[in-house]
């Protein structure tokens, strides 16, 4: 079978990217083909289907920046449309698999597209968005529920994304995809909380559970003769690195180890403890040479 497998980047950005790759690899080594889905960045990992990567744009410029107004046409599907056509002519997939396609690649648009040309969408849930537009069902530090029902206009009152503006923009994307989803032949998502909390808070679709994996890793890890704790995953706010960080500074004697980048990565080096380390993006290989020297994960 040959299966689309489309993601905002092509690069080891995050979980969601780390899951990306992964289910590629197995689906090809299950017999599969695979042709991929995602926008362009000197960072990607090489893919046959490259060229009809559509152009990157950034997110985090001022609300007054053209870049900004770029942004906000392209969640909606603007300068992609072309490059999909184009790419579901050469490839035919006979099913599509959309991991995070927000923001930078316009989902409403992509499942629409392939709908259109026949093809089947199933959509994995990494986080809330389809709930939440700012994604992470956290605001001001705080757990925020406010946009249950699709109230999503609330994210534009606080401000989610750092300014009304982009709050605005926000909204407004969650308020069109959110008819969009119909389209969709099945969803996905990885934890029982998050499948009862999208249904707890208005999500009509229904969700079915498959949860993440990772492969089984010949390295050899004893975690009676590992001494330090460790953390793999993205630096945010929403991850709670704050408690750790409180962990390690009562637990001194005990070397804390956190792997991964984000937005609070420059934060935490200035405010970690002395028994704090932190390591960067590692990949797969680097990480599970890590990992020999870790007592337990905290997740």
């Amino acid at each position: 079978m040959r299966i689309l497998i489309a993601n905002n980047f092509f690069y080891l950005k995050g979980g969601a990217e780390r899951c990306t790759f992964l289910l590629d690899e197995l689906l090809r080594r299950s017999g599969h083909e695979t042709c991929h889905f995602a926008v362009r960045d000197p960072r990607n990992e090489p893919s046959p289907w490259s060229h009809h990567f559509p152009a990157s744009i950034s997110t985090d410029r001022p609300v007054w920046h053209p870049e900004s107004w770029k942004a906000a046409a392209r969640s909606f599907g603007v300068g992609v449309r072309r490059k999909l056509r184009a790419l579901v002519r050469e490839a035919k997939p006979e099913v599509a698999i959309l991991h995070n396609t927000y923001h930078h690649l316009g989902r409403p648009m992509l499942m629409r597209e392939l709908v259109r040309s026949g093809v089947p969408v199933v959509c994995i849930l990494h986080d809330y968005q389809v709930v939440c537009p700012a994604h992470s069902l956290f605001r001001d530090g705080e757990i925020c529920q406010e946009c249950s029902g699709g109230a999503f206009h609330r994210a534009a009152w606080h401000g989610c994304g750092g300014s009304r503006m982009r709050g605005m923009h926000l909204a407004l994307e969650a308020c069109f995809q959110r008819p969009r989803y119909r389209e969709c032949s099945l969803f996905l998502a990885p934890s029982h909380f998050l499948i009862e909390k999208v249904r707890e808070m208005g999500f009509p679709h229904e969700v079915s559970f498959l949860r993440n994996f990772y492969p089984a890793s010949e390295t050899k890890v004893d975690p009676v003769e590992g001494r330090a704790v460790g953390y793999a995953g993205r630096l945010s706010p929403e991850k709670g690195l704050d408690v750790l960080l409180e962990a390690a500074r009562r637990l001194p004697s005990i070397p804390f180890r956190i792997a991964g980048g984000g937005p609070m990565e420059e934060g935490l080096r200035h405010r970690r403890p002395e028994n704090v380390t932190l390591l960067g993006q590692l990949d797969r290989e680097e990480l599970e040479q890590e990992r020999r020297g870790w007592r337990l994960a905290v997740v």
